[in-house]
């Protein structure tokens, strides 16, 4: 079995590596795609063994070298082809973009949303793919852990000449890492807040059709000042400034009728 660690670009990434292997057999992901011209920002894909210092110091500290460890029957050329060939996918709504896939909060949420016939798509040619981390949740409640996911059909794969789309459920994948992300760091100015409880006045926000940046964080603002109060069925037709107007009406009067 063929090992490689794709490392996400890291200022401090390059001289660890050196450090620890020396001489690595280093690939940029970027280069011959269309991502070429930004390969300072290319995750890097270096090959390694089971046995090497570069995996056991990966293990042992993984905060240190965020990425994911790939293993495969397939040789190099094989497994760097089939990870170029899905960096760039297509979005129903949106055209196309960038999966970045190697960054591990983003697979935590992207892999474990395919479905077991285009989760073989997916992980193509790679036998067990492994990374340590976790949502943006997870993040807030310190809880990361070792990921693994498996391809039984590795052995038997074989490419395909087309750019890959993202079906429904992992487009909501990965607005909801979006949204997290969003989430956490408004969160991060807070003070003893439940991670869980925000999620839930971000979904309130968003059900009211709030989804520009500073509507979203101004009704978690409001949400943090009246957290007990119960929320409108629906808000008025209008502008922003008109719903945020009869919502915060609303939370006051219920907030001083619970008081009474």
């Amino acid at each position: 079995m063929n090992t490689w660690i794709l490392l996400e670009r890291a200022e401090s990434v390059l001289p660890q590596l050196y450090r620890n292997i020396g001489a690595p057999q280093l690939s940029m992901l970027f280069d011959t795609t269309e991502l070429a011209a930004y390969t300072e920002q290319s995750p890097i894909l270096v090959t390694t063994d089971e046995a090497s210092d570069l995996l056991k110091a990966v293990q042992q500290t993984p905060e240190d070298w965020p990425g994911l460890i790939i293993q495969s029957k397939h040789p190099t050329s094989v497994v760097l082809a089939h990870l170029r060939q899905i960096l760039l996918v297509r979005f129903d709504d949106l055209g196309r973009g960038v999966l970045r896939y190697s960054n591990p909060v983003t697979a935590s949420y992207f892999f474990p949303s395919c479905q077991p016939d285009s989760l073989k798509y997916w992980l193509g040619p790679i036998s067990l793919l492994s990374w340590y981390g976790g949502t943006w949740a997870n993040r807030a409640s310190n809880t990361y852990s070792w990921r693994n996911i498996e391809n039984p059909e590795a052995e038997s794969w074989k490419p395909m000449d087309c750019e890959s789309a993202l079906d429904s459920r992992q487009q909501q994948a990965l607005r909801c890492h979006q949204q997290d992300h969003f989430l956490y760091r408004w969160w991060l100015k807070q003070s003893d807040l439940c991670f869980s409880r925000g999620q839930q006045w971000l979904h309130e926000g968003l059900g009211y059709g709030f989804t520009k940046a500073d509507s979203l964080e101004h009704y978690l603002n409001v949400r943090r000042d009246y957290p007990a109060a119960d929320v409108p069925h629906e808000l008025p037709k209008g502008s922003d400034e008109i719903r945020f107007a009869y919502l915060l009406h609303h939370l006051q009067k219920n907030t001083t009728g619970q008081e009474n």
